[in-house]
């Protein structure tokens, strides 16, 4: 694999690349990867590596339950003080073991404890830490009031969680109910449709989902996967991001119709994808920059454009088969296969397609150099793979790091980490 310098450009970018934040969990190598319809915590703890992509940072969760971080730190992300400094080369998160997943947001990350219990760090200024404050902090602090927690996932600027089937989220909300004491008033009055409000401790969704096993989190919209391999999502649908038609948002979560057999689901800050039991992929939501992967038309002066701009049903996107497993960036997509190729799509600006180019593509296209990839996370502008030999392969923006490189702004190929 080579390091490829990208145009510095691609900086305008850079807000609508902080959008979302994911993390993905692998089974122990040399065993094949395969995604589990159930995200319990493994009875072997330390049996598993993962990866969290972040805004500007990137975490990997060790085989023996410690973590490693790298990139952007203005926020504290990383796990300890750099003094706001980027931080390239990964590094050893102090006083955290016991780890079961990671999960990282636009400046922050969380992780899942031995135990059931839940520690966050990084950017607070929404409360998406957690622990009934909003000051930001560099050291992994106790997510307060929950336990018994399966599964976590990080956001933008919010946090969910699954305790007992049960979701639970904190940081700027979307717009839902909540069992909450003397309840604010909620009014949906176009053409505003979502109301936020800032929540610094976790607080459970009041209706619609119980039995979730996988969360989804986009801007200002979430989706969750149930047991019976259907999904729910609530929250804004002006772009078509709850799957839904004529309908502006939902406050409480709504199944989607003809969506089922679902295996794992991921979101991009408007959009989101899922994976079928039958291998196949379907998405909905924003398609402005092709991250939906469906098609493209040629205008009367040569400029190749997605098409549609929106989706407001699940898809399925065309030419793709033998996927087991989506991950979401800002505005590009990546499905890896069950052959351990890897196909990306949609905005390419900093090279995060991986084909070696800079221009959009609007259909899948496989990712230079990548033959034996198990795991995929995707954030923003860049996303990472775990190989089959336990290492560590980036693409995309670099600028603050997140590649695990220093001394340039991205790579429009895979490059290797070494941990």
């Amino acid at each position: 694999m080579k390091k490829i310098l990208v145009k510095i450009g691609f900086l305008t970018f850079g807000i609508i690349f902080s959008m979302t934040g994911r993390a993905l969990e692998l089974p122990h190598f040399p065993q094949t990867s395969q995604l589990s319809n159930s995200i319990t915590a493994p009875k072997s703890p330390f049996a598993r590596l993962s990866l969290a992509t972040g805004s500007g940072h990137t975490c990997a969760l060790l085989s023996n339950g410690t973590v490693k971080c790298w990139g952007q730190n203005n926020f504290g992300q990383l796990g300890f003080d750099t003094g706001g400094r980027d931080q390239a080369q990964p590094t050893l998160v102090p006083n955290l073991s016991g780890v079961l997943q990671i999960t990282a947001g636009s400046v922050h990350t969380c992780a899942l404890i031995t135990g059931g219990i839940a520690k966050c760090w990084g950017g607070n200024f929404s409360g998406q830490l957690g622990d009934g404050t909003r000051v930001s902090k560099p050291a992994p602090t106790t997510v307060s009031n929950l336990s018994d927690i399966s599964s976590i996932q990080a956001g933008t600027s919010q946090t969910c969680a699954i305790a007992g089937g049960n979701v639970s989220c904190w940081g700027k909300q979307v717009l839902h109910s909540y069992k909450k004491p003397n309840p604010f008033p909620l009014s949906i009055t176009p053409p505003y449709s979502t109301i936020s409000e800032y929540v610094d401790s976790p607080l459970p969704l009041g209706t619609g989902v119980s039995q979730a096993k996988r969360l989804a989190i986009g801007i200002n919209f979430n989706c969750a996967l149930l047991n019976e391999g259907k999904v729910a999502c609530w929250g804004n649908n002006e772009l078509g991001q709850l799957g839904l038609e004529n309908a502006l948002s939902n406050r409480n979560p709504v199944f989607l119709p003809d969506l089922e057999n679902v295996i794992q689901i991921d979101a991009g800050p408007e959009h989101a994808c899922a994976v079928l039991s039958d291998h196949t992929l379907k998405c909905w939501g924003s398609n402005h920059s092709g991250q939906l992967g469906l098609d493209s038309v040629t205008t009367e002066y040569g400029q190749e454009l997605p098409q549609p701009n929106e989706v407001s049903s699940p898809t399925t996107v065309p030419n793709l088969n033998g996927v087991s497993q989506v991950a979401a960036g800002g505005v590009h997509t990546c499905a890896l296969l069950d052959n351990g190729q890897v196909q990306c799509w949609g905005d390419n600006n900093a090279g995060q397609i991986g084909n070696g180019k800079f221009e959009a593509a609007f259909s899948p296209n496989e990712v230079n150099g990548l033959s034996e990839a198990k795991s995929l996370s995707s954030f923003g502008g860049h996303t990472c793979a775990v190989l089959s030999d336990v290492s560590i392969a980036c693409w995309g923006l670099n600028e603050n790091g997140q590649l695990g490189i220093q001394g340039v702004w991205g790579s429009r190929e895979p490059v290797t980490i070494n941990l």
